[in-house]
């Protein structure tokens, strides 16, 4: 699936592993991001500037649907 024709709406960017913080520099190697009533798997890099309040530069890729069968197991919400 690529990006266009998402709607997110929510993200928990440690669902899969932990988020790491190295400086300046947040990875979060296996999130979720929800869309339209799915989840899908996420990662992303995300470097602030020294003073921690701007994004200097970001950069995701998108991985296939959690399987709805593992949204309890991971503390993902379904849709209300």
């Amino acid at each position: 699936m690529h990006s266009q024709g998402l709607r997110p709406d929510r993200l928990v960017p440690y669902t899969l592993k932990a988020t790491v913080q190295r400086g300046m520099e947040l990875y979060a190697p296996a999130g979720a991001l929800r869309s339209q009533g799915d989840w899908y798997e996420l990662a992303y890099r995300c470097l602030l500037n020294e003073a921690g309040d701007r994004v200097m530069d970001f950069q995701f890729a998108l991985g296939p649907l959690v399987p709805e069968t593992l949204w309890d197991d991971h503390g993902l919400a379904a849709v209300h």
